[in-house]
């Protein structure tokens, strides 16, 4: 699991950009509260100190800030400063928070990514499927073309590549099975290695083939053994294929006896001490083979800073996910071990080569390499995660905002989420997420004249969005975890609010996640929620219409979507989603075909479904 931790967390960083994962809650107390030291050589100075009281951030004067125009079927977004003047007419299906360099990111109407100066003027055109900022540059990359292109923070394209590259660190980044490339796009290390993982403080560990022998590099290829290692090479055994450590001399020093291992760094190197690849135990080894830290934790990685996160003990025979790892408590040991931290921390995140991000259940806050607290950067209550350094600010997710602020924790720009649907009506974006595995982002209504009347509707709203889904939040171990991660877009036609909720699930150890979609239709002055049956006028067949059509369309693609049958019924209970002009009868994955299909929707225009349609009916006349 070492190395499924670095890919996963290697992965994670793209994947965090379209949603995020994971994070924590608030803290209480003083940091130093929990850290144990060797004893006659705790720190009497600390206890000294006044706790460091948990705050919310300060808001300070904002620049721009995306803000959503409802258009009816659906929103689009621009920018407006504090006071609420418009600066960029709306006109992108979404926009991120500026950059301090002056540019941000949008979506189009295509789904297209590009970056945008403060004139709402294409600086980078939208042909990406996903771009971000890394290392003081931007990224962007084409799924189906497989085309990277690193940009300046400007906009200013800095090269291109027929390949996939990973992030940037220390200026070089991963090109998988090629080696580090350069700012310029260039070839910097030529390795055809299988592992390749990125530079931190000039050293990078790497192996020839991605279950082979592992060890350090600096940036001209160096092997570091003798230097860093403690002189101490790793080795597989043939017979057993389990990993030791033999001497420059090739003499074994300790025997091949762990599944997993890393290359001794700071006279420690990590080892998994489990029987296969279905669970984990992970501890620590001295360069003399003795166990440190005993292999019962569930994972291990070292941070940036040299701090060494531990994940939960558990069960010697049990399975272990390495996605536990992500979720768990985890304890914070420095480099030499002499320190540490109870196993409090929910999230640990690197910002930098200096300082960690640490939540624990309270508060999000920042550690140097000797578990102190920085001076230099905030404390502030609430939940935080993916906080990058942006020039002189910091930049991430604050209680599930994407937000812009100083090292003192003033806010300087934050997207609310926030939506006004129209007649006075307030959509406030709000999140259930009870445990670092639950993320459910879902609106609550304000404004209505009829207060009782909305709280009708926020209630429904909750049990529909939130109460229905929250039981795939699951942090029992390893063996009975999942997660859910829920996001939403919220119009409004005429009196119809119109709720499009998806939902990403994945149960630790399965073998992929699944992805439900959720429409949810209320009336504003009634407060009734429509489904498809409210739709149509009584006995009219419409249900053998759509169940012909449907089935013909299944024959039809049967050989490339492989559907379980070759004909289907539809009633009134199946989900729909409703478009300007027609509605979408949509199946969840693995419903009617494999997951492998995806999920399956079949468009109907209103001008054929016309006859069968109920226009006097509550549910056309609320939209019509």
């Amino acid at each position: 699991m070492l190395r499924k931790i670095k890919l996963f967390f290697l992965l994670a960083i793209v994947f965090v950009l379209a949603f995020p994962l994971n994070a924590c809650q608030r803290l209480e107390g003083k940091i130093e509260d929990v850290i144990v030291e060797e004893e006659g050589k705790k720190d009497t100075k600390k206890d000294e100190e006044e706790p460091v009281e948990p705050k919310k951030p300060e808001e300070k004067d904002a620049l721009l800030i995306p803000f959503a125009k409802n258009n009816g079927f659906d929103a689009t977004y621009g920018y407006m400063d504090k006071s609420g003047n418009v600066l960029i007419e709306p006109r992108f299906k979404q926009a991120d928070l500026f950059y301090e360099s002056g540019v941000a990111v949008v979506t189009d109407s295509n789904d297209k990514v590009g970056l945008i100066d403060k004139n709402g003027e294409y600086l980078i055109e939208p042909k990406w499927d996903y771009l971000y900022y890394n290392d003081e540059m931007f990224f962007g990359y084409q799924y189906e073309r497989n085309i990277s292109a690193g940009f300046d923070p400007n906009g200013k394209q800095l090269f291109q590549r027929d390949s996939y590259i990973g992030d940037f660190s220390e200026g070089y980044a991963v090109v998988y099975g090629e080696g580090y490339i350069d700012r310029t796009g260039k070839p910097a290390l030529i390795l055809k290695y299988e592992l390749l993982t990125p530079f931190v403080n000039g050293i990078a560990e790497v192996a020839k083939d991605y279950l082979s022998p592992s060890y350090y590099i600096d940036k001209q290829g160096n092997d570091l053994t003798e230097k860093v290692s403690s002189g101490l090479m790793m080795y597989r055994d043939e017979d057993t294929g389990l990993f030791g450590f033999k001497n420059m001399q090739g003499d074994i020093v300790i025997k091949a006896e762990y599944y997993e291992a890393s290359p001794f760094l700071n006279g420690y190197a990590f080892v998994n001490a489990a029987s296969d690849s279905y669970n984990g135990l992970y501890g620590i080894i001295d360069t003399a083979g003795n166990q440190v830290l005993e292999p019962k934790y569930c994972g291990i990685m070292r941070m940036n800073n040299g701090l060494i996160a531990v994940g939960e003990e558990i069960q010697p025979d049990g399975y272990n996910s390495y996605m536990y790892f992500e979720f768990c408590k985890k304890a914070l040991y420095t480099a030499d071990l002499k320190k540490s931290t109870d196993f409090i921390y929910n999230l640990v995140e690197n910002l930098d080569n200096d300082n960690v991000c640490v939540n624990d259940d309270n508060s999000v806050f920042f550690l140097n390499s000797n578990l102190e607290q920085s001076d230099e950067l905030p404390k502030f209550s609430g939940r935080g995660y993916s906080i990058i350094r942006d020039g002189k600010v910091l930049r991430g997710y604050i209680n599930n905002r994407l937000t812009v602020l100083d090292t003192k924790g003033n806010i300087i720009a934050k997207d609310s989420g926030d939506i006004d649907l129209g007649g006075g009506i307030i959509s406030k974006n709000q999140v259930a997420q009870s445990l670092p595995v639950e993320n459910i982002n879902y609106p609550v209504l304000s404004g209505m004249k009829d207060s009782s009347l909305q709280e009708k509707i926020n209630d429904t709203i909750f049990m529909e969005m939130v109460k229905s889904y929250e039981d795939f939040a699951r942090l029992n171990g390893p063996e009975d975890s999942s997660y859910i991660n829920s996001y939403y877009t919220i119009t409004k036609e005429k009196d119809l609010v119109l709720i499009d909720q998806s939902i990403d699930t994945y149960v630790f150890g399965g073998v992929h996640g699944y992805y439900f979609r959720n429409t949810l239709y209320i009336d504003a002055v009634t407060g009734k929620v429509y489904t498809l049956g409210d739709l149509f006028k009584p006995d009219s067949g419409v249900w053998d219409y759509l169940s012909n059509a449907i089935s013909a369309k299944l024959n039809e693609n049967m050989d490339e979507m492989g559907y379980f049958d070759n004909s289907i019924k539809i009633t009134a209970d199946n989900k729909l989603a409703l478009k300007k002009d027609g509605l979408v009868i949509y199946f969840a994955e693995g419903d009617i075909a494999s997951y492998a299909a995806g999920m399956q929707e079949f468009e109907f225009t209103f001008s054929e479904l016309s006859e069968y349609i109920d226009k006097q009916g509550e549910f056309w006349t609320s939209f019509n």
